[in-house]
C-alpha cells in the first residue's frame, strides 16, 4: 500500500461502515466472527473498525490483539490496517480498509 493510503486511514478519510467488538471472544470465535464481518462489510462500504481489546482482560500478554493483526495480514480482502485514534479505541482497535467489492461480486 502506498504511505498516502496509510495516512489518509490513520486521517479518518473513509467512513467507518461497521464496527466489530470481539471482547469475551476466545481465538476460534474471533477469527470465524472476524471472517465473517469483513465479508459481510465489503457489501457496505471500505472501512471498518475492529475492537480487539488492550488485553488487560488477559494473563500476561493480550492474546487477541497479537493474532487479529496476524489474521489481516493474511486476509486477502484486507489492504491496510492501523491502529485507531485514542477517542475510538487506541491500541485497543483497528481501522481497516477492505478492497472494494467488484459490481460482479
Amino acid at each position: 500500500m502506498p504511505t498516502t493510503t496509510l495516512k489518509k486511514l490513520r486521517a479518518g478519510h473513509w467512513r467507518i461502515v461497521g464496527e466489530l467488538d470481539l471482547h469475551g471472544m476466545d481465538r476460534y470465535q474471533a477469527q470465524e466472527v472476524l471472517t465473517l464481518f469483513l465479508h459481510r462489510a465489503r457489501a457496505r462500504g471500505q472501512c471498518v473498525r475492529v475492537i480487539h481489546g488492550k488485553g488487560f482482560g488477559s494473563d500476561g500478554e493480550p492474546v487477541l490483539k497479537r493474532m487479529v493483526r496476524g489474521w489481516l495480514q493474511r486476509h486477502p480482502d484486507v489492504l491496510a490496517f492501523c491502529e485507531s485514534r485514542e477517542q475510538h479505541g487506541g491500541s485497543g482497535a483497528l481501522m481497516v480498509l477492505l478492497k472494494r467489492r467488484q459490481t460482479s461480486e
